[in-house]
């Protein structure tokens, strides 16, 4: 692929990832894996951190949260390289929605609280407001109010 392709998937790319939870929007697979081989070997790792968020996306709605998992958290351990605070955060809350899912509360806090903590560094308030949401929703869930 040329230069140019490639400018444009990554642009593809970036604009798919707003906000800290993913959108319904849907997400050709075949595709993030054949961007994710092109991203690996030119070893884009901004491009790398999107494809494998996109990925996770993927397989949630396959209703495999395994491969979810693992490649949400390939997104951070990327996102971390690069010290990309705002797409970690996105990465540990979609993280986090998959263990309430699951009936996983003590993991998916975890993940919120990271989340928050990342959100606290970006200063961004909505983020922070929503987060604080589902850390409420997994209390009333545990149905731990204390």
């Amino acid at each position: 692929a040329s230069y140019e392709e490639y400018s444009q998937i990554q642009e593809k790319y970036s604009r798919q990832v707003s906000g800290y939870t993913p959108d319904n929007s849907p997400i050709d697979l075949e595709r993030c894996l054949s961007d994710l081989e092109l991203a690996t070997q030119q070893g884009d790792i901004r491009t790398l951190i999107t494809i494998h968020y996109q990925i996770g996306k993927c397989f949630l709605s396959l209703k495999d949260d395994s491969n979810a998992l693992r490649h949400y958290n390939l997104s951070i351990k990327k996102a971390e390289q690069l010290g990309d605070v705002e797409s970690q955060a996105k990465a540990h809350c979609a993280i986090g929605n998959i263990y309430v899912s699951q009936k996983e509360y003590d993991l998916a806090l975890k993940q919120y609280f990271i989340c928050l903590e990342k959100a606290e560094v970006l200063k961004d308030e909505k983020a922070q407001g929503g987060i604080y949401y589902n850390i409420g929703n997994v209390y009333l869930l545990k149905e731990d109010l204390d």
